[in-house]
């Protein structure tokens, strides 16, 4: 009787096809990340990078400001080009001059 019990359920866990596929639909590729680890890992990224630009802003606010400047400045630098004749390595000195006199004065 106990042999009958053991080939019962030995039978029926291999013979049963939900059985072998609920097994298989588990054994396939597990996410890298699970989903309850994926929001605390996003907010530690963005941190991660806050506190970069916080550490870079040194290094990083003058080469914004200039890029800025130069797309700001750079229709006037043309217009007086194209309306004076006036070079435009001269045109772009006075023109940041003026802006840095602007803002010191």
């Amino acid at each position: 009787m106990d042999e009958n019990n053991a080939d019962s359920s030995h039978n029926n866990a291999s013979d049963n096809p939900d059985h072998n596929a609920d097994t298989a639909a588990d054994a396939g590729p597990r996410p890298l990340i699970s989903s309850e680890l994926s929001t605390p890992i996003y907010g530690l990224f963005a941190l991660g990078i806050l506190y970069t630009l916080y550490v870079a802003h040194q290094i990083v606010l003058p080469i914004i400001l200039a890029i800025l400047t130069s797309q700001l400045l750079s229709p006037v630098v043309k217009k007086l080009y194209v309306a004076f004749r006036v070079p435009r390595m001269v045109s772009a000195l006075l023109l940041v001059l003026m802006v840095l006199g602007g803002i010191a004065g």
